[in-house]
């Protein structure tokens, strides 16, 4: 619960910092998202080698958010897409996407959930909660004639592009597609400081269990599996 401000990494070991204390270890995993790595909020001693430098230039980090809607009822399908069928058919990166949130789960609440990513500018994204709860109720009820506006109970909102640790949603467009090309410009640093994540995940890129797989393969190499 500290942010990493630097990572300095010797033949003899590796160093944390962080504002509070300094951590010290034999071998560290990095797996921040790629926005932070980015930004350049870490100090890495020795630097970050140019490759993986314009490598990391070259991903194009998602901007996104999840919205949580509890109605009093049910006046939804399992699956709404809003957009046109034209574009709902392009091979593209950027998500809307409407669904109920409940199914499967066992549960009698009517939650709605929505699910929007994009590559570019998303201005919903910067809104604030309040601002963004409104706005998706308002394009609610110009849907559907119930009004859920009078429906509604509660609203969750997870707007991960307001998050100044995470920054978006993940990595969406790569200048190379190729994952063993990619994970070649995230070399470890003197064989002690090591990257981890959904950018890195292989035929799994980009998601959560590609997160997971990325960092097993990082833990199963340094215990020689």
């Amino acid at each position: 619960n500290a942010k990493v401000t630097a990572i300095q990494a010797t033949a003899a070991g590796v160093r944390v910092e962080t504002p509070a204390r300094n951590y010290d270890a034999d071998q560290v995993i990095v797996t921040v998202p790629v926005s932070i790595l980015q930004a350049g909020e870490i100090g890495f001693a020795p630097r970050l080698p140019t490759r993986m430098v314009r490598g990391l230039n070259g991903i194009t980090f998602g901007k996104g958010f999840k919205v949580f809607l509890k109605f009093r009822e049910r006046f939804y399908p399992d699956l709404l897409l809003t957009q046109s069928v034209a574009s709902g058919l392009v091979d593209s990166w950027d998500n809307k996407t409407y669904y109920d949130a409940a199914f499967g789960k066992g549960s009698d609440d009517h939650v709605l959930g929505l699910f929007t990513t994009n590559g570019g500018a998303l201005p919903r994204a910067r809104l604030s909660r309040d601002e963004l709860v409104a706005d998706v109720v308002a394009e609610l009820d110009r849907i559907y004639d119930v009004a859920p506006s009078k429906l509604l109970q509660r609203a969750e909102v997870r707007n991960w592009s307001q998050d100044h640790f995470i920054r978006g949603t993940y990595s969406m467009a790569f200048d190379d597609s190729d994952f063993d090309a990619l994970a070649e410009i995230f070399p470890s640093l003197e064989g002690r400081v090591h990257f981890a994540g959904e950018a890195l995940g292989g035929d799994a890129q980009s998601t959560v269990h590609g997160a997971a797989l990325s960092a097993r393969r990082v833990v199963d190499a340094l215990l020689g599996h």
